[in-house]
């Protein structure tokens, strides 16, 4: 046990494919040990096994090994300290979408979801990270939502925990790429911290609140509810000064509001044309799409229609048309993205 602890931390510490190619005899041994040994040698193979997980290449070998269905054992009757690293563990190997699936198909969700409410603080804070990655595949969306979780991560939001609040972002910037998630998360008043969480949180909770805002303006009827968040005037302050990616979901949040109408005045009257404008410009082939969208959505407001022509936009349109990079930009797009988009159109289309 000696052995396979040096060889985890040794693991922990190297990216030579040679030594994660031998941890495979070692992840069998920690496979066995959560099997079948007794608290202290089960806790030592918990261990090893939270930290082999920490690489990619090591999690190959460990969901290989059938690792995932003993580690989930250990969550139902475990002690604290085994269901601490039995969740560190999990969390890590819900990176990958294959153990993702054996994850869920052994029903750790509702489990995760339990140590969320009653586990200690480390309990939490994984299994919140296991329900977060989980989250990536919409085919977990319901069991997520029938556990329950929703209103535990809303309550994060709301804590003083930074690292449950990330965790708790994210979750949430996942499972908002489905219909039924986003409308039981803005029912359970997750937008206020959420937006809360974008003017003032740090880097990767505003990446990720960003992320979960824009898919929720998709719905016509969540628009007011962010406009009367305050989320206008950062996502424009994003679109000045954010990073390549918050500038797109950005534009792809100020697009999906601007479709709806009532908020267009609003959008313009926060200065978000002119960054627009930059990106329809130079932004990225997602990014032009995007601009193209919000633009195409405001020019149906006159005040906004007066500001799109001062900064002088025709013009770029009419380039973008000659050369096909609209065209070209939307088939960058992944369905994902592309889906909304259209139906986001047909918003638009009804209205002119």
């Amino acid at each position: 046990m000696l052995i396979l602890e040096r060889a985890a931390k040794r693991c922990i510490s190297c990216m030579d494919l040679r030594l994660v190619n031998k941890m495979a005899l070692h992840c069998q041994h920690a496979v066995a040990a959560a099997e079948r040994m007794e608290d202290m040698h089960r806790n030592e193979a918990a261990r090893a096994l939270a930290n082999l997980s920490f690489k990619p290449q090591s999690r190959n070998v460990i969901v290989n090994e059938g690792a995932i269905e003993p580690l989930v054992g250990l969550l139902r009757v475990g002690t604290d300290n085994i269901k601490e690293l039995a969740a560190r563990a999990l969390a890590n190997l819900a990176l990958d979408g294959d153990g993702r699936r054996a994850i869920a198909n052994l029903e750790a969700i509702g489990l995760f979801v339990g140590q969320v409410v009653s586990g200690s603080a480390t309990e939490e804070y994984h299994s919140a990270r296991a329900l977060a990655n989980l989250a990536v595949d919409e085919e977990h969306h319901e069991d997520i939502l029938r556990a329950g979780a929703v209103p535990h991560f809303v309550a994060m939001l709301k804590g003083d925990a930074d690292n449950l609040k990330t965790q708790a972002a994210l979750a949430f910037a996942n499972l908002t790429t489905s219909a039924e998630s986003r409308s039981i998360i803005a029912n359970a008043e997750a937008v206020l911290p959420l937006a809360a969480l974008l003017r003032d949180g740090n880097g990767s909770q505003r990446n990720h609140a960003l992320r979960a805002l824009a898919n929720i303006a998709v719905d016509k009827c969540r628009v007011g509810i962010i406009k009367e968040a305050g989320a206008i005037p950062l996502f424009a302050e994003l679109l000045r000064s954010g990073s390549e990616k918050q500038k797109y979901h950005a534009a792809r949040a100020l697009g999906s509001m601007g479709a709806m109408g009532d908020s267009r005045g609003e959008i313009t009257r926060s200065g978000a044309i002119a960054p627009l404008v930059e990106l329809l410009q130079d932004g990225t082939a997602n990014q032009k799409a995007e601009a193209v969208f919000a633009l195409g959505a405001l020019a149906l407001d006159g005040e906004s229609r007066a500001v799109i022509i001062a900064e002088r936009v025709v013009p770029g349109l009419i380039a973008l048309v000659q050369d096909r990079s609209a065209a070209q930009a939307l088939d960058n797009l992944p369905d994902v993205e592309v889906i909304p988009l259209n139906e986001r159109l047909k918003h638009i289309s009804a209205r002119t």
